[in-house]
């Protein structure tokens, strides 16, 4: 069997796209599959990771002229492809022409139902990835792992005999993530906060990680907590961060793109982290964290997760006035053992198994 994704990275639109799908090529890959890659040359993209994981990478040309990626917080959803709809769907065709593919794997806030009925013409089965519920999908089979989504939201979205597969049991991990899940969850019955892990993406284009460290060096947190800081590989900001890491009077160790993140995070007691794939990661390893929201189309996700008790959420504006009370309120243990419960009891790591069984059964349909 085939498989092709189109997704995209880049400093607008981050990682969090072309990693998830990325993580369903591993377990695609150990099922037999034959992974394939359509990705756009656009600035900050790190799609060399597809060829360092053993998969074969088509790049699309860079867009013509100067790209819209200036406003990280942009609704404007189309500019990330940075081409229109249809220019990007004649070029992915060509690729699947080429390819022949079983199936086709869509991630991508900049594309819709035009550009998946073009697609349909070459590949008969499109299964989507998507979680803003703000526009319409004609595939097979779709998939909105967020917290708090209902099939409802999708009622006039999906064509009716789209398999739907909605909510946070679908959250798309990696096979780490249900490794180290049980040892997580042990050590977090008596544990204190004694480290803390800080990862705001793959890109952190408003450098957040550095305000971070500085409110945390101003607050009450005791200084023999350790913090770990994870940053992406493309980050614009990472000498700023080692900058401000190295004045701050907390044992701070930095780490870029790293690939051992169940086990840091196992390790760690609380996080403060980005609103995306990261925030199921958590849940899944009972992680309390602090989530910051850095962009409009996070609002959804990051209600759902304060509503649940499984987070405490606050926007990047906010960081310095509220970071500092938010950490204190995990200070206190039994807030801290009470969020993690409720954050275990959200994602079982089982949801990439979940997502391939569907994937089967629409291939033997």
């Amino acid at each position: 069997m085939r498989v092709v994704f189109r997704a995209d990275s880049s400093v607008k639109i981050g990682t969090g796209h072309l990693k998830r799908c990325l993580t369903l090529a591993r377990a695609l890959n150990a099922a037999g599959w034959e992974c394939f890659f359509v990705c756009r040359e656009l600035p900050g993209h790190i799609a060399d990771t597809v060829c360092q994981l053993g998969h074969t990478l088509k790049m699309l040309r860079k867009p013509r002229g100067n790209a819209t990626h200036h406003n990280f917080i942009s609704e404007n959803y189309s500019d990330w492809l940075g081409v229109s709809w249809f220019e990007d769907a004649k070029e992915t065709t060509q690729v699947l022409q080429c390819v022949s593919p079983d199936l086709l794997v869509l991630d991508h806030y900049g594309l819709d139902a035009n550009w998946e009925t073009f697609i349909q013409n070459t590949v008969q089965n499109l299964m989507v990835i998507d979680d803003l519920a703000n526009r319409s999908h004609q595939c097979q089979l779709f998939v909105d792992p967020n917290l708090g989504r209902r099939s409802s939201h999708y009622a006039s979205l999906l064509p009716i005999n789209c398999k739907k597969l909605i909510g946070a049991d679908f959250a798309i991990l990696g096979a780490e993530f249900r490794k180290f899940r049980d040892e997580s969850l042990m050590r977090r019955l008596e544990n204190k906060l004694s480290r803390i892990l800080v990862s705001m993406g793959g890109i952190d284009n408003l450098n957040l990680t550095s305000q971070v460290i500085e409110t945390l060096s101003q607050s009450s947190l005791p200084q023999t907590v350790k913090i770990d800081v994870i940053l992406g590989r493309a980050s614009p900001f990472s000498n700023e961060v080692r900058r401000v890491a190295s004045n701050s009077p907390f044992e701070i160790k930095l780490s870029v793109e790293v690939d051992n993140m169940a086990q840091m995070m196992s390790l760690s007691d609380m996080s403060i982290g980005a609103v995306g794939g990261t925030a199921w990661e958590r849940l899944c390893l009972g992680l309390p964290s602090i989530a910051v929201i850095q962009a409009v189309n996070q609002e959804f996700n990051a209600k759902s997760l304060e509503r649940a008790g499984v987070a405490k959420t606050l926007h990047y504006e906010e960081i310095r006035n509220r970071l500092p009370q938010e950490v204190e309120f995990l200070m206190v243990h039994e807030n801290l053992k009470t969020m993690s419960t409720r954050a275990s009891g959200i994602i079982d790591g089982q949801g990439t198994n979940r997502v391939i069984e569907a994937i089967k059964n629409l291939m033997q349909g």
